[in-house]
C-alpha cells in the first residue's frame, strides 16, 4: 500500500489543477457570474465560511523567473478532486494582472478587471487533473503570485491559496549599431 505522501507526489507529478470557484447567491454549477469577481470567493445560500486552516490544494509553479508576453503554466496539486475554481494572476498590490489561455472545455475566463484576467471552472465535473497557462503582460515587470479559491464542495470550499511568489521581467531589447 502506498502511503499518503507518495500518493501526494505522484499526483503532483502526473498532474496540474488550477482554478477557482466563487457564486453569489446561487450555486453556479457550470460557471461562475461576473458579480464574483469582488470576492473571490464562493457565495453560496446560506453562506457558509471557507474552511480553517491550511487547504488541501497548492497552487504550484514551475518558474522563479520569467519573461514578459511568457506563457506560465500553473498546477492546481492536490490528493483530492474539486468541483470548482477561481484563480488570478496578481501583483504586489492585489491587481489582477495577465491573461489565462483557455484550450479545455472544463475551463474559461472572467472578465473582473480586464479581458481574460481570471479563470474559473466550466462544468460542475470533478476535476483531478487541470494545468492552466497564463501569459504574462507585455507592460509588466516584477514580483507576481496566482492567488485564488478552490471548491471541493457546495460549502467545503478554500480560499486565499496563494502560490510561492515569482518575478516578471522585461525583455530587453538593445541596439547594436555605431
Amino acid at each position: 500500500m502506498a502511503s499518503r505522501g507518495s500518493n501526494t507526489d505522484a499526483i503532483a507529478l502526473t498532474t496540474c489543477i488550477l482554478a477557482t470557484l466563487f457564486v453569489t447567491s446561487k450555486a453556479y454549477p457550470d460557471h461562475v457570474p461576473d458579480s464574483a469577481c469582488g470576492w473571490m470567493s464562493p457565495w453560496h445560500e446560506p453562506y457558509d465560511e471557507p474552511q480553517s486552516g491550511p487547504a488541501p490544494y497548492k497552487f504550484k509553479i514551475y518558474y522563479p523567473h520569467v519573461m514578459t508576453n511568457m506563457t506560465v503554466p500553473l498546477c492546481i496539486i492536490g490528493a483530492e478532486p474539486f468541483k470548482g475554481m477561481m484563480i488570478q494572476a496578481q501583483d504586489g498590490e492585489g491587481n489582477a494582472i495577465g491573461s489565462w489561455i483557455t484550450d479545455s472545455e472544463r475551463i474559461q475566463t472572467l472578465n473582473c478587471t480586464y479581458e481574460d484576467d481570471t479563470i474559473t471552472h466550466a462544468s460542475k465535473n470533478h476535476k483531478q487533473i487541470l494545468a492552466l497557462k497564463w501569459r504574462a503582460p507585455m507592460d509588466f515587470q516584477g514580483q507576481v503570485v496566482f492567488r485564488g479559491a478552490i471548491v471541493k464542495s457546495y460549502s467545503t470550499f478554500w480560499t486565499d491559496i496563494v502560490s510561492d511568489t515569482f518575478k516578471v521581467h522585461k525583455i530587453s531589447r538593445r541596439r547594436r549599431g555605431i
